[in-house]
């Protein structure tokens, strides 16, 4: 089993230990490196009866390059659910993390935002959740529905034409992607009678700059309506309606399609 230290075991036996599928992925510090090259590892790395590791596979591998020993604590009856639980109180999963885990356990809508966060990487993983679970805004109750393996689509066909369209928008434009500029898209998509070529036009004579550095969502969603209805009559049907609030907020009050969206609230 290793030589025993107190109630600890030490060994250079790396052979014996095992990574389990689904933990999270793992990255090596420098600081990290240079620590275990001069000391050794300080925390004991943590494993179930198996030899899985539980906590601590980061400083395995250093260890393991460094031809350090590996001391470690043997915790029976421990699994994957366990590191989770563990690293959500000692070392915070990031949502990636999650959405690894869900994906390595086979669960089909997990391995599809898995796919999409790696493909769209110019959109943030909590804007692309917030998305496709149906909000056309932020929503933090998504990105905890994520970490407890219930996440799902909405409407997933709907979704990647509007990623794909959003994608050629940004590409067309030279436009780096924010969650504004996300989101206040997304409020033009899904009028009704959405005009993809007026608003590129709008903003290649307007002007992109106008939006890029703001992180306003109010005042970027503005600027893209006045793109969007540039040269256009207030009351011209082809114009996007839409009432600035007393907070400064643009409401749009055209006709918003629900294929995407499963709740629309305007105001």
């Amino acid at each position: 089993m290793g030589k025993l230290i107190g109630k600890l075991y030490e060994t250079k036996d790396y052979s014996k230990f095992k990574f389990l599928k689904g933990n999270r992925a793992i990255k090596e510090k420098r600081s990290l490196i240079e620590s275990i090259e001069k000391s050794g590892i300080l925390v004991p790395i943590d494993v179930n009866e198996k030899f899985e590791i539980i906590d601590g596979q980061t400083r395995f591998l250093i260890a393991r390059k460094l031809n350090k020993s590996i001391p470690y604590i043997i915790s029976k009856g421990l699994n994957l659910d366990d590191v989770i639980e563990l690293n959500s109180t000692i070392k915070t999963w990031k949502i990636g993390d999650f959405i690894r885990k869900y994906s390595m356990d086979g669960m089909n809508e997990y391995k599809k935002l898995q796919f999409i966060v790696k493909k769209y990487k110019n959109i943030s993983p909590s804007s692309l959740i917030s998305l496709a679970m149906g909000n056309k805004h932020y929503d933090g109750n998504s990105q905890e529905l994520v970490k407890t393996g219930q996440f799902s689509f909405y409407n997933y066909k709907e979704f990647i034409r509007l990623l794909d369209s959003y994608g050629n928008f940004c590409e067309e434009l030279n436009l780096r992607s924010s969650q504004q500029t996300f989101f206040a898209y997304v409020e033009l998509f899904i009028v009704k009678d959405f005009d993809y070529y007026r608003l590129i036009n709008g903003f290649k004579i307007k002007t992109k700059n106008v939006i890029e550095g703001i992180f306003h969502q109010g005042v970027v969603l503005e600027e893209f309506l006045k793109a969007y209805n540039y040269k256009l009559h207030r009351n011209s049907n082809k114009a996007i309606k839409y009432e600035i609030e007393i907070d400064g907020k643009p409401v749009i009050r055209d006709i918003q399609s629900m294929f995407l969206i499963k709740e629309i609230k305007n105001g």
